[in-house]
Order: structure tokens, then C-alpha cells, then sequence
């Protein structure tokens, strides 16, 4: 198993159920980021960036359809 640092510094485990922590987040759509997106919502509109998990540069907001 592979380990990463937290935020704060300390060795967390990788695995399935430590992999996308933020998707509980209020401002990730947890959908999207279940299926790979950056999944980032811009609160103030709405709209989310479908670009894949950690992409480099600036995330491309689109509309949430559903």
C-alpha cells in the first residue's frame, strides 16, 4: 500500500477509501469525482470543472447538467 502526506504532514495510507478525501467536500461535486473529474464547483455559479483528477493549469467550468 502506498503512502502519502496529509495536509498537516503525517503519513496517510492510500487506498480506496483515503484516495478522494475532498469529495466531501460542499464545493466538489461527488458525483464527477467519483467517475475521475477535477470535480470542482464554483459556488458562486454552479457550474463544474470536468477536466480530470489534478490536472494541470486552470479548471474549465461548465455547466451542471443533470
Amino acid at each position: 500500500m502506498q503512502r502519502y502526506s496529509d495536509d498537516d504532514g503525517t503519513s496517510v495510507p492510500e487506498g480506496p477509501e483515503t484516495r478522494r478525501l475532498e469529495i466531501h467536500n460542499s464545493s466538489i461535486d461527488e458525483e464527477l469525482a467519483v467517475a475521475g473529474a477535477c470535480a470542482l464547483v464554483h459556488l458562486p455559479t454552479g457550474r463544474v470543472c470536468t477536466k480530470e483528477h489534478s490536472h494541470s493549469g486552470s479548471c474549465e467550468f461548465v455547466t451542471a447538467d443533470r
